[in-house]
């Protein structure tokens, strides 16, 4: 059985919305575990505040795709890799 491909960070509004979807989260779980505004995120999703466009800056990319990573490896029953106790 192969694994599905994790796709590569989000950089553009329509990769994050594609990462929330895949994720099955709401926009505010999502900015939450980002660690982000709920605004922000959304300005994020939209690509744009007040006409401006925005970018998805490096380092909401890198933590999203750390999330998916981490989720896609507890879903198919992967360790964490942390330390075990050996008492």
């Amino acid at each position: 059985m192969t694994k599905p491909p994790i796709p590569k960070p989000p950089t553009t509004p329509r990769q994050l919305a594609a990462w929330l979807e895949r994720m099955s989260w709401t926009q505010a779980e999502g900015a939450q575990q980002l660690g982000i505004a709920l605004r922000r995120f959304a300005y994020l999703l939209a690509g744009e505040r007040d006409g401006a466009s925005l970018e998805i800056p490096r380092t909401i990319a890198l933590a999203a795709h750390a999330l998916e990573v981490d989720h896609a490896t507890h879903a198919r029953g992967g360790g964490g890799g942390g330390a075990t106790s050996t008492r």
